[in-house]
This record gives structure tokens, C-alpha cells and sequence, in this order.
């Protein structure tokens, strides 16, 4: 298990580029153009299934699904919006159903301006649990 506390954004990345079947995304806030085209880059390269869950808050429908949904749907993501009435707080990522990426960083620009942090850790059964 690592812990991260600096150039989260650059190790989200670099793991979402190196999947090879899989990546599913459970986040609050999501609305960071690099980690986004990271996706789209995957999703054409290697064709592995993605597959999003994003709060339904006015944050994400302005800036996530307004903004971006049209290309990720085109090149195949699967996006989907929680719109339970509880608020989504769900940070994490889960890469070929095995590698787990989560703690408070949200996929935005802005959380590189916080204190966040991000553990990354392979576990099968975690995995399982998150998905």
C-alpha cells in the first residue's frame, strides 16, 4: 500500500494509463479535463471498459456531464449519475478489478489546491467489495 500526498493528479494518470481491462470510478466531484482525457486516452487505446458514477450535483452537471459527457459517451464510457436523494461523498477508483486508488482527492482541479491524499494498493477482495 502507498500513500500519496503530492502529484496525485500525475499518479491517477499514470495508473488509469497503464489499465489493461477495467477501470470503474466512484466520485463526489469530478471535473478535472486532464484525468478525463486520461480516460478517453485508455478507452481508445486499449479498449478496456469504463465505467462512472458521479453525484448528480450542480458542480458535475456543469462542469462533468455538461461539459464532457457527449465525448466520453461517444468513444464508449459508461457514465451514470447517483441520484438517490443521499449526497454521493465516495471517492475511489478501482483498476482491473484488483488495484484500488481512494481517499479525499476528488477528480478536480481544485483538490490540487487542498491538503488531499490518496492510497493506492492492490487487494482482489477490496476490489470486489468497492464494485
Amino acid at each position: 500500500m502507498i500513500a500519496i500526498t503530492q502529484d496525485i493528479e500525475r499518479v491517477i494518470i499514470e495508473n488509469f494509463l497503464k489499465a489493461k481491462e477495467s477501470i470503474t470510478i466512484v466520485m463526489a466531484w469530478f471535473t478535472n479535463s486532464d484525468i478525463i482525457e486520461a480516460l478517453i486516452k485508455a478507452k481508445r487505446y486499449s479498449n478496456i471498459e469504463v465505467n462512472i458514477l458521479v453525484d448528480d450535483n450542480e458542480i458535475n452537471n456543469k462542469y462533468f456531464t455538461g461539459k464532457h459527457k457527449d465525448k466520453l459517451k461517444s468513444t464508449g464510457i459508461e457514465i451514470k449519475s447517483q441520484t438517490i436523494r443521499n449526497f454521493n461523498h465516495n471517492k475511489f477508483s478501482v483498476i482491473d478489478n484488483n488495484r484500488i486508488i481512494t481517499g479525499s482527492y476528488n477528480y478536480s482541479k481544485k483538490a490540487n489546491k487542498n491538503l488531499e491524499n490518496i492510497v493506492v494498493f492492490d487487494d482482489i477482495n477490496i476490489a470486489s467489495y468497492y464494485k
